[in-house]
């Protein structure tokens, strides 16, 4: 397993990876760029590996009226609870945004969501079951290209909400 980068070769890949990334990837290049200017551990590789978690876009509504937008960052393997979000922040219910939503709150298509969001208004909220392991890591960057963070690092950048939001087993 590769280690995770020191602060200049993470710089150097960073730089790398947001001029080769999709024009729709503006959240995953302010991500990285913070990522580079602060230090944190992370790397690049062909797949997240056993650390893999997934972005999910969601609207939190009570009614008719949305209350907020919120980022989920959920384990790939695990499904969502949709219920549980809501709850945590008021909601009756809770669920998928469109694409053009999704590509309006973050520069990014539904598919593409990054793991952090510079805009108070949208918050994002880790699942519990993420926050101890020792790396994250996100196929999203781009298809052929994941990225994976040392935990600390990625909570310290992205300051997430941490919940519990997926079912249990």
């Amino acid at each position: 397993m590769a280690t995770l980068l020191d602060s200049h070769d993470a710089r150097k890949s960073a730089a790398t990876a947001a001029g080769q990334a999709p024009e729709n990837s503006t959240g995953w290049s302010r991500l990285l760029g913070l990522a580079a200017c602060r230090g944190a551990r992370f790397r690049f590789g062909p797949t997240a590996g056993e650390a893999a978690a997934r972005c999910v876009l969601l609207r939190v509504k009570r009614g008719r009226r949305t209350l907020r937008h919120v980022i989920a960052v959920v384990p790939e393997q695990r499904t969502l609870d949709l219920i549980a979000v809501a709850r945590l922040y008021g909601g009756a219910s809770a669920g998928f945004v469109t694409p053009e939503t999704a590509d309006a709150l973050t520069g990014c298509t539904d598919r593409q969501v990054p793991p952090y969001s510079p805009d108070p208004g949208l918050e994002v909220v880790l699942d519990q079951s993420l926050r101890d392991a020792p790396e994250i890591g996100f196929n999203d960057v781009r298809p052929e290209v994941a990225v994976t963070f040392a935990t600390e690092d990625y909570t310290t950048l992205a300051t997430p909400r941490v919940a519990a939001i997926t079912a249990t087993a």
